[in-house]
C-alpha cells in the first residue's frame, strides 16, 4: 500500500481525484512481501455509498506485459538497426503510395538525413520526381495484383543529377487481417556492376565477331573455349573442339623440338610468338601467326592459357606468289636478252643442214640421217626459243576465237603417238562449249606439255582423260581465291592415274626447268619449260592452271580459260 499512501499524499493527484472522481496510473512499481517489485496499474474512483464518497482502487499486476513491451521495443530497435546498417534500400508505403517508413540508406538517397523525414511523402516529392510514374506504376500493380514483382532494372536520378540503375524487389504490404494495405520493396545500385557487365559483354562480343581466331585453355591445354573464327579457320565446330587438346591441329609440319621450344617460353610464363602449319578438318593444310600468352590470378600462378591466331595462308600464298612473278621477270628478261641471238645461231644451224640435204652427193645414207636428226633438233630449239620469247613478253600470241573441243580434236592423233600403248586416251567433250579466245599454237604446245607429263608418270600404263567442260566463278569464290576472278569459263581437265605428286615437289612445279626425271629422254626434249610455260601460257590468256594430286592416286591438272 506503500505506493496508495505515496499517490494519496500527492495533493495534485489528489485533487484530480476529488475534480475527476477517476485516476489512473502506469508503470508504477508496488512492494511485494517478499521485498521485491511489481509493475502495476493502478486505478481509483470515487462511489457514493450510503450517502458518503468512498474511493475504490483496483490495482492489476501489469509486470508481464511491461515486460513484453519492453521486449518489443527492444526487437523494434533491433530491427530498425539492422535495417539502418545494411546497405540495401528498404522503404514501404501506404495504399495511397505515400511513405510509411525506410532505412537509412535509403533516406540518404532521397537526400534526407533521417528515415522519419521521409515519412507521409510521396515519390514526386523525391529526387527522382522523374521517375516517379514509372515507381508508382509498379506499387500499383502489386498492390492490385497482390504479387511481387522482383528482381527488376530500373533508372534513378540521384541528389547529385546524375543517373543510376537500380536492382528493385516489391512485395504486397498486408495487415493484422491479411488484407493489402501497401507495399514494402528494396534496392541495391547496380550501377558499376552494370557497368562492369556492359565491359565484359562489349568485350565477349569482340571476342566472338573477332576474325582472329581465339582459344582459351586451362594448364593442361585441354580446349574451354573457342570463338566462332576458330570454326571458320579450322572447320571444328565448337562442340567437337570443346575437351580437345589443340594437338588435333597438328599438321606433322613442326617436329617435337619446335614444341619443346614454345612450351619452354609458356611454363616460364612469357609470352610466346610463332608461326604454325596446321590440318583442318577437311586435312587441308593452312598457317597461323599465333601469339599464345599465360593468364594468371591474383595470386600470379598461370591457370589459362589464351592463343590469339590469325590465319594468314592467303598472305603467305601472295607473297609466294610475288616472288615467283619477280623470279619469273628476272627469268624473263634474261630469256628474251639470250633468245633472239640463240634463234639466229639455230638459223645458221638449220640452214646449213638443209643445205646439205639438198645434195645428196655429199652425204651417203647415214649421213643424211644424222643431218635430219639435226634438223630436228634445232626445230625443238626454235620452239624453246619462242616459249623463251613468251615469258620475256617479246613475242606476241596470235589471239582469236578458238573452239577449244577443235583444237584437242586436231590433236588427238598426235597425242596417241606420244602416249604408249599400256595408256588408254579418253576425249570427253562438252557439247555447245563457248569459244575462248586464244593462240591454237600456244594451246597445242600447253596440252601436249601436260600429255607428256602425264605419260611419264604412268611407267606401268594407266588411263588418261582429257575433258572439258563451261563454268562460272562468282564474286564469293573469287574473294576466296585470289588467283582466281569471277566470270565464265572453259574448263580443259588432263587426269591420269599415275604415282601422283608429293606435297615438296608440288610447291615446285610450276618452276623454269623444274624436273623429277632423272634423264628426260630426248622425246620430250622439246618442252623443256613443262608446266612453267603451260601457266605463263595461261596467264598471258587471262586464264589459271591449277593442280590437285595424291601421291600413288595420280594428278589432275586444270585449266581455266575466259569466254
Amino acid at each position: 500500500l506503500g505506493s496508495f499512501k505515496d499517490i494519496i499524499a500527492n495533493r495534485d493527484n489528489f485533487l484530480i481525484l476529488q475534480q475527476k472522481e477517476y485516476i489512473r496510473y502506469e508503470d508504477l512499481p508496488l512492494e511485494t512481501s517478499d521485498g521485491g517489485q511489481v509493475e502495476v496499474e493502478f486505478v481509483s474512483n470515487v462511489y457514493q455509498v450510503n450517502n458518503h464518497k468512498v474511493i475504490q482502487c483496483n490495482i492489476r499486476d501489469i509486470t508481464e506485459r511491461i515486460q513484453t513491451i519492453k521486449t518489443l521495443r527492444e526487437s523494434q530497435r533491433l530491427i530498425e538497426g539492422i535495417i539502418n546498417a545494411i546497405p540495401v534500400r528498404v522503404f514501404w508505403k501506404d495504399k495511397n503510395l505515400a511513405y510509411l517508413g525506410c532505412n537509412m540508406a535509403f533516406a540518404r538517397d532521397a537526400g534526407f538525413a533521417d528515415p522519419k523525414d521521409l515519412i507521409g511523402k510521396d515519390d514526386f516529392q523525391m529526387v527522382w520526381r522523374a521517375q516517379a510514374d514509372l515507381y508508382r506504376s509498379d506499387d500499383l500493380q502489386v498492390i492490385m495484383s497482390d504479387c511481387p514483382k522482383l528482381l527488376s532494372e530500373e533508372p534513378q536520378t540521384t541528389s547529385m543529377g546524375n543517373t543510376i540503375t537500380l536492382l528493385t524487389s516489391k512485395v504486397p504490404l498486408h495487415n493484422s487481417e491479411g488484407k493489402v494495405c501497401g507495399v514494402i520493396g528494396s534496392y541495391m545500385d547496380i550501377t558499376e556492376r552494370k557497368r562492369g557487365e556492359d565491359v565484359r559483354n562489349r568485350l565477349a562480343m569482340a571476342v566472338e565477331q573477332a576474325n582472329d581466331t581465339i582459344v582459351i585453355t586451362d594448364t593442361d591445354a585441354n580446349i574451354l573455349y573457342t570463338n566462332p573464327a576458330f570454326e571458320k579457320s579450322t572447320g571444328y565446330t565448337r562442340a567437337e573442339a570443346l575437351g580437345q587438346n589443340p594437338h588435333i591441329l597438328k599438321s606433322g609440319k613442326q617436329d617435337a623440338e619446335f614444341y619443346r621450344q614454345m612450351w619452354g617460353v609458356l611454363n616460364g610464363g612469357e609470352v610466346w610468338h610463332g608461326h604454325f602449319i596446321n590440318r583442318r578438318k577437311s586435312g587441308e593444310l593452312y598457317e597461323e601467326e599465333a601469339t599464345i600468352s599465360p593468364v594468371r590470378d591474383a595470386a600470379g600462378n598461370t591457370i589459362n592459357y589464351v592463343a590469339v591466331k590469325r590465319d594468314v595462308t592467303r598472305e603467305v600464298r601472295i607473297e609466294s606468289q610475288f616472288r615467283h612473278l619477280q623470279k619469273m621477270e628476272a627469268f624473263g628478261q634474261l630469256a628474251s636478252g639470250v633468245a633472239h641471238d640463240f634463234n639466229n645461231i639455230l638459223a645458221v644451224i638449220s640452214g646449213s643442214a638443209q643445205l646439205l640435204l639438198m645434195d645428196e652427193k655429199f652425204l651417203s645414207a647415214e649421213g643424211m640421217e644424222y643431218v635430219k636428226q639435226v634438223i630436228n633438233a634445232a626445230e625443238r630449239a626454235a620452239t624453246l626459243t619462242r616459249q623463251l620469247l613468251i615469258f620475256g613478253r617479246k613475242q606476241e600470241m596470235q589471239s582469236k576465237p578458238v573452239a577449244l573441243n577443235d583444237v584437242i580434236e586436231n590433236l588427238a592423233k598426235m597425242l596417241e603417238r606420244v602416249i604408249r600403248e599400256d595408256i588408254a586416251l579418253e576425249c570427253q567433250y562438252a557439247a555447245r562449249l563457248p569459244f575462248i579466245q586464244g593462240d591454237p599454237g600456244m594451246l597445242e604446245q600447253v596440252l601436249l606439255n601436260l600429255v607428256v607429263n602425264a605419260r611419264d608418270a604412268m611407267p606401268n600404263g594407266g588411263q588418261l582423260v582429257i575433258a572439258t567442260e563451261g563454268t562460272s566463278v562468282t564474286e564469293a569464290c573469287a574473294r576466296r581465291n585470289p588467283e582466281a576472278r569471277p566470270g565464265e569459263f572453259v574448263c580443259l581437265t588432263v587426269s591420269d592415274t599415275g604415282a601422283g605428286i608429293t606435297s615438296e615437289h608440288m610447291q615446285r612445279i610450276f618452276e623454269p626447268f623444274f624436273s623429277t626425271k632423272e634423264s628426260p629422254d630426248s622425246e620430250a626434249g622439246g618442252y623443256g619449260l613443262g608446266l612453267a610455260f603451260c601457266r605463263e601460257v595461261m596467264t598471258t590468256l587471262g586464264g589459271d592452271i591449277s593442280v590437285e594430286s595424291t601421291p600413288g592416286q595420280g594428278a589432275t591438272f586444270t585449266l581455266k580459260l575466259p569466254c
